[in-house]
């Protein structure tokens, strides 16, 4: 009797291995490598990631201090970002809080440290796959796709 119970089990278990009661998430496919080596040669950064977030209400874009001398360039306060949409064509800003903009900015950058800066997406123009281009003063990162 317990040879046959441990049977049954084992075939139960066995059968049903392959089955699903729900779908597979789908693997987020790789962002192909957006940083030219002259990001860091010339800027001082390499890029991390550009992420929707707050429900899809905000673009996340962060990148990573290689020579602080050089990125210092891009990462003082009074230097203006956007980002554009390559498809429409549409400005995204920082929005200005009573805190200030929702960007990381320091006199002097620090080595191997993640900054942040975050785009408004009113709206939800933007999407996961679409292209964008980041402006931070005079330095251009193209064809970002967004995660």
């Amino acid at each position: 009797m317990r040879t046959i119970l441990l049977i049954s089990i084992l075939v139960f278990m066995f059968g049903t291995a392959g089955c699903q009661t729900t779908p597979p998430v789908p693997t987020p496919e790789k962002v192909p490598e957006a940083t030219p080596t002259s990001w860091a040669d010339e800027w001082g950064i390499e890029f991390v990631s550009l992420r929707l977030t707050a429900s899809d209400q905000m673009l996340d874009f962060r990148y990573r201090i290689v020579d602080p001398d050089k990125a210092s360039k891009i990462t003082k306060r009074p230097v203006k970002a956007h980002a554009v949409h390559e498809r429409t064509g549409a400005i995204h800003s920082i929005p200005v809080t009573k805190l200030g903009p929702l960007r990381g900015s320091a006199v002097k950058p620090i080595i191997n440290r993640v900054y942040v800066i975050l785009f408004s997406n009113a709206g939800g123009l933007v999407r996961r796959g679409d292209t964008m281009t980041v402006v931070i003063g005079d330095f251009r990162a193209e064809h970002l796709k967004v995660e």
